[in-house]
């Protein structure tokens, strides 16, 4: 959120406010990008801990390969941030249209930010479905039977849908719906209760 507030006035005079979430979503994924290649291959069990993984994963490619899906994580974050911050400029608008503005506070700020991470949640799962997959299709994944065979982003969202059915680009929703739209609502309320106080 601070880099969009930071980003949010410049791109606003520049007509173009959708470009703050362009920004925050390249800021967010090189830095979750190595935490989440180690994530992945950890939840799947290709390492029995984190210090295993990142020991093996420089002995593996080195610090490279703790960027493996660096360009689908960079859409991922780049349209997740753009999505999320769009929902919740317009949901923003829409409750304040509809409540009296004393009615505004914490718990508004917690459903506003609950249907903000929901909707972005849902709209991005296709992409982080793929993403998952193309950061764990490393030389210890084929071992494991997770050799996918994607070429990149395009390529495995193309094989899932062709083998596996579209539907299954949204295999993971229910959890990851759960946890982005909780994990909005806390994030926005909290945020919003410090901006209000500070």
């Amino acid at each position: 959120m601070p880099t969009y507030e930071l980003c949010r006035p410049l791109f606003q005079r520049l007509g173009t406010p959708w470009a703050a979430g362009v920004v925050t979503g390249v800021v967010s994924a090189s830095v979750r990008v190595p935490i989440q290649a180690i994530k992945a291959k950890l939840q799947l069990r290709l390492y029995p801990d984190f210090l295993t993984a990142c020991r093996a994963l420089r002995a593996e490619g080195g610090l490279a390969c703790l960027f493996t899906g660096l360009q689908a994580t960079m859409l991922l974050e780049v349209l997740y941030a753009v999505i999320q911050f769009a929902v919740l400029e317009n949901v923003k608008t829409l409750v304040g249209t509809l409540l009296i503005s004393s009615w505004l506070g914490l718990s508004t700020d917690f459903f506003i930010g609950f249907v903000t991470g929901g909707v972005t949640a849902v709209a991005t799962e296709p992409i982080d479905c793929v993403t998952q997959r193309l950061m764990v299709q490393s030389d210890a994944g084929k071992k494991k039977g997770m050799a996918f065979g994607y070429a990149g982003l395009v390529d495995g969202i193309r094989v899932v849908a062709a083998t596996e059915g579209v539907l299954s680009l949204w295999k993971g929703v229910v959890p990851r719906f759960a946890v982005k739209s909780i994990g909005s609502a806390i994030w926005l309320a909290v945020y919003s209760l410090l901006q209000r106080h500070l």
